[in-house]
């Protein structure tokens, strides 16, 4: 499987946790309690991005 980089935006929440952001795949936003619960999108959004690329919407 071919690895792909994107930009991703991390944010610190007023409350608490952390919400991520890929801009590049729209709607591809997660939240979590800790910066690696934030970050699991990483394992659960590959057949998103899959879909985007074949759909050609993101590079």
């Amino acid at each position: 499987m071919k690895s792909l980089t994107y930009t991703v935006i991390l944010e610190r929440n007023e409350d608490c946790g952390y919400t991520v952001a890929v801009p590049a795949l729209r709607g591809c936003v997660t939240q979590g309690n800790t910066i690696a619960e934030a970050l699991i999108f990483k394992v659960t959004a590959q057949p998103d991005i899959e879909a985007a690329r074949a759909s050609r919407r993101v590079a």
